[in-house]
């Protein structure tokens, strides 16, 4: 005579089969899910990254606005070309010119400069064009002011 414990054993009972393969599919889905779960925090993380890549290029070619506009403060008037100038990173160019562009309806013969400022962090690069207007020397009082300005680069 077999003992109980070896009847249990061999029986033939479809019931542990069937939570075999329960299992199996449970363990499959969980994988799955966490696969996916694991892509979409690897893709989130890139363009957070991207997105602060542009980000500090953008601050960047504002900077190089800032050093335009206090090129054309210290009294030059003369079209140049300066940098590149390594920052934070990155660097960015400067391009100062007077212009004759006529925005919307403003128009002005002299004393418009065009500052183009393009930098560079990484793959991305940002430029700002800015246009100030400023007061012949001697025509009154001295004004430096914005007529136009515009970002163009990567987006988010």
């Amino acid at each position: 005579m077999k003992p109980v414990w070896l009847k249990k054993i061999l029986r033939h009972d479809n019931s542990y089969g069937n939570m075999l393969l329960v299992g199996v599919m449970v363990v499959t889905l969980l994988s799955m899910f966490g696969v996916t779960l694991v892509s979409r925090m690897v893709t989130d993380a890139h363009a957070a990254g991207r997105k602060v890549t542009i980000s500090r290029a953008f601050y960047l070619a504002d900077a190089g606005i800032q050093y335009g506009r206090r090129y054309l403060a210290l009294g030059n008037t003369a079209a140049t070309t300066i940098g590149p100038i390594n920052l934070a990173g990155g660097a960015f160019t400067i391009d100062i010119e007077e212009t004759r562009e006529r925005i919307g309806s403003y128009w002005n013969n002299e004393y418009v400069y065009k500052i183009t400022s393009t930098a560079t962090v990484g793959p991305s690069t940002q430029e700002i064009v800015e246009l100030r207007h400023r007061n012949p020397p001697g025509g009154g009082v001295e004004k430096e002011f914005r007529v136009w300005w515009q970002s163009v680069g990567d987006e988010f």
